[in-house]
């Protein structure tokens, strides 16, 4: 999350971290405004974008039918390996326990994409872009709430990083982002965090409402099902919250949760009751409660971002639960 970052490490996602360098995204003319670039690959962290703007899983096949993984930097991977992300995980163990099913994943996440973003790229370019039939998609986002935190009063519904991204002129915005914003909104931001301050989420919540309705649209019209995924960052959630003060990260992320706590969960109540109300449509896949079973210090590797092993396991659940729930009958 690009504000987490900026507050916590003093950068930018992309700025000063090779995992999140500007380099492996481009400008797009339509209302998302940056996507992936094609055929990046930077072996040095194992990082590869196919020709078609996706990025690469361990396994390159590409089956008949098709889950995409829409989303942000979660199912995007962001700072692990291209064999460690969970969509590249979950197209292994379809390829192990369900060979007959010819389907293969694809990981259309994107770096700080918010969910309007998500489920622009579906139809933008996941559908224009693979031969495969789209049966399913899975999508989460918790970029709404960066933003938020980010443009304050200037928020709106058209915000997105990249102006952050891609500043105006020709400079690579890695140059400049230090210096994009005044010491006094920075102060501002700084003071906001320490301080716990809340900001309303009503339009927030309004406008996630809204964009919602849109993917059951286009996901009806494309004839498939969206499994959405909660916000789910490091900490204890639902259940087993006392151990929450225990966990490696606690003390240096627990501001964080204050700060977007409350907004996190009714973010996710939003998404939880547009599943019920979509008549099958979208489907709520709640991570949350997995992970509280799980021990969360080894899922992670920052606040919210997935290590490995937390992959591991929701590729493994989430295919649990595609099964037992037949959500690959068509």
């Amino acid at each position: 999350m690009q504000i987490y970052h900026r507050l916590k490490k003093g950068t930018w996602f992309n700025a000063g971290n090779r995992a999140f360098e500007v380099g492996y995204t481009k400008p797009v003319s339509d209302r998302r405004r940056y996507s992936l670039r094609e055929n990046y690959h930077d072996e040095k962290i194992g990082l590869h974008i196919d020709a078609d703007g996706f990025r690469c899983n361990a396994r390159q096949n590409r089956g008949e039918k098709v889950l995409v993984a829409l989303g942000d930097s979660v199912p995007f991977g962001a700072g692990v390996a291209d064999g460690d992300t969970y969509p590249s995980k979950l197209n292994d163990l379809i390829a192990q326990k369900l060979p007959e099913s010819r389907l293969s994943v694809l990981n259309a996440g994107v770096p700080s994409y918010n969910i309007r973003q998500s489920l622009d790229r579906l139809g933008m370019e996941a559908r224009k872009k693979i031969s495969g039939k789209i049966i399913l998609a899975t999508m989460q986002a918790a970029n709404d709430i960066s933003l938020l935190t980010h443009y304050r009063e200037n928020w709106s519904p058209e915000v997105t990083w990249a102006d952050v991204r891609f500043p105006a002129g020709p400079v690579r915005a890695s140059t400049i982002l230090g210096q994009k914003f005044s010491d006094l909104r920075e102060k501002r931001r700084k003071h906001d965090f320490e301080n716990h301050q809340k900001f309303s989420d009503a339009s927030l919540i309004a406008n996630l409402k809204s964009v919602l309705v849109e993917g059951q649209v286009e996901a009806r019209r494309l004839g498939i099902r969206i499994l959405l995924l909660p916000i789910d960052p490091f900490y204890y959630q639902l259940s087993h919250q006392d151990k929450n003060p225990k966990l490696p990260g606690w003390k240096d992320y627990q501001n964080y949760v204050k700060l977007w706590g409350d907004t996190i969960e009714n973010v996710n109540r939003t998404l939880e009751q547009a599943a019920l109300d979509s008549r099958g449509t979208f489907v709520f896949f709640d991570s949350r409660r997995i992970m509280d079973s799980q021990d969360r210090s080894k899922a992670y590797i920052d606040f919210i971002h997935l290590s490995p092993w937390g992959a591991q396991m929701i590729a493994e659940h989430l295919l649990s639960f595609i099964i037992e729930n037949h959500l690959l009958d068509i």
